[in-house]
């Protein structure tokens, strides 16, 4: 765990790959809008030439005078750099402002299209042919707008293309210096948006490895508690074991001695093989349990009912209960309370702490199994008796090996009911009970719902 996992770094790259395909699409998105806004203002502007075009279905052969008219406020108007109305042969009849960047006209194809001097938008509008008025001179006026007659001021393209029809080609030039600031601004600010990203994961990265280095240090650190911890109960257990096992050893020898000496009498030999076998048994037993003390665990955590391993226990515990006339509350919970650990483990735990409470409880007493749910989702098992309680000095050494305040215990119960809630990722403890007594408890998880 010191160093960084690969998997998180190609998680975070994903991320920020993630983050810049989303910025790109932002950026497209926000171009697109600009040139749509530009596009829109060129529509709106030839929109209203077209406009003035036809309009001038009214003045008759005045009507390239006024066109030219239009054409030059057009010019003026802001972002609009030129402004040409061609026939169909792409001649020019009306123009106005820097005409000369129109220049040349090549593929004038309705529709707007972004060159280097700005955005070009074509429009290509039909002509109907006019009709000859009255006579005397009247200007009539055509089906397609415009009169029949000719004025001075009028070329001889533009009484064609008012006498016998045609197509008039509007070339519109916008300034594009606007957009493309706007455009810049855009790269710019997805750039920047980009890079600050990139860095803000940067930094989520180095603070997630901050946060595994600092992790494992304190993993490291609790194990080596744990098996320091593990060191001074083996050796402490192991102390323990030879003072419990030596004292059972000399009786033997001692009574062996006299067996051998004592004269044939098969009473006598009898009493004393039986102590041999008693002592013998006392030592099996204290080696069993510190067996059971130093036996390494493998838990196999699952899922199940505390309420029926309950039930179980109470089976388990009527020959200790009827013994001393005892009776054991057990909680009334109706519905299933689920919780992970090893069963037999935890079960084991429960009954060496249920027999504790029995044997400290004066005869006709109660012991009580009641659960607790805490807000952190974990069930605390708590076992209570009504015996003579701790002493306070002594409390925190109750689950330390060979350590015992009843004068028949051998000091390992609490401690293997330690070593059995560790194994499981559970914990044991100890407080006073209200009233006088104990109340030992197992906390651990319980199952996610």
């Amino acid at each position: 765990m010191n160093k960084f996992p690969r998997s998180s770094g190609i998680v975070l790259i994903l991320v920020w790959l993630a983050f810049l395909a989303w910025q790109f699409l932002s950026w497209r998105h926000e171009c697109l809008l600009i040139e749509e806004t530009v596009q829109q203002q060129a529509r709106s502007v030839s929109g209203a030439l077209t406009g003035g075009i036809r309009s001038h279905r009214r003045l008759g052969r005045f009507v390239q005078f006024q066109l030219g008219v239009i054409l030059e406020a057009l010019a003026t108007t802001p972002d609009v750099l030129a402004v040409e109305m061609l026939d169909s042969d792409e001649g020019s009849l009306v123009s106005a402002g820097q005409v000369e960047r129109l220049r040349p006209h090549d593929h004038l194809r309705p529709g707007g299209s972004w060159h280097a001097n700005g955005f070009r938008f074509v429009e290509r509008i039909s002509i109907d042919p006019g009709q000859s008025g009255e006579a005397g001179g009247n200007s009539g006026l055509g089906r397609g707008g415009f009169g029949s007659g000719r004025w001075e001021g009028e070329d001889d393209a533009f009484e064609a293309l008012r006498q016998e029809g045609g197509e008039i080609v509007t070339v519109l030039l916008l300034d594009r210096t606007r957009a493309d600031a706007l455009l810049t601004g855009a790269v710019w600010s997805h750039a920047v948006t980009a890079i600050a990203g990139g860095l803000v994961l940067l930094g989520l990265g180095f603070a997630w490895r901050s946060n595994l280095r600092l992790l494992a240090e304190k993993t490291k650190s609790e194990m080596l508690r744990l098996e320091a911890q593990h060191f001074r109960d083996m050796g402490q257990s192991a102390a323990g074991l030879a003072h419990e096992t030596r004292n059972p050893l000399g009786t033997i020898r001692g009574w062996a001695e006299r067996l051998a000496s004592t004269i044939n009498d098969p009473e006598t030999q009898k009493q004393q093989a039986r102590i041999l076998v008693e002592e013998c048994d006392r030592v099996t037993a204290r080696i069993n349990e510190f067996l059971a003390f130093t036996r390494p665990y493998q838990p196999e955590v699952e899922c199940f009912d505390l309420q029926q391993l309950l039930a179980e226990l109470a089976v388990l515990l009527e020959p200790d209960l009827e013994t001393k006339s005892m009776r054991l509350r057990l909680p009334g919970e109706a519905s299933a309370l689920l919780v992970r650990a090893d069963r037999e483990l935890l079960r084991q735990a429960l009954f060496n702490l249920a027999q504790n409470a029995i044997q400290s409880s004066p005869t006709g007493e109660e012991v009580e199994i009641g659960i607790a749910r805490d807000p952190g989702g974990t069930y605390r098992i708590e076992v209570a008796d009504r015996g003579p309680g701790v002493p306070a000095d002594q409390a925190q050494s109750l689950f330390t090996p060979y350590f015992t305040t009843r004068a028949s215990g051998t000091g390992l119960g609490l401690a293997i009911v330690r070593k059995l809630a560790i194994a499981q990722g559970w914990s044991a403890g100890y407080r006073p009970r209200d009233g006088g007594g104990s109340v030992f408890s197992l906390e651990g998880v319980a199952d996610a719902e």
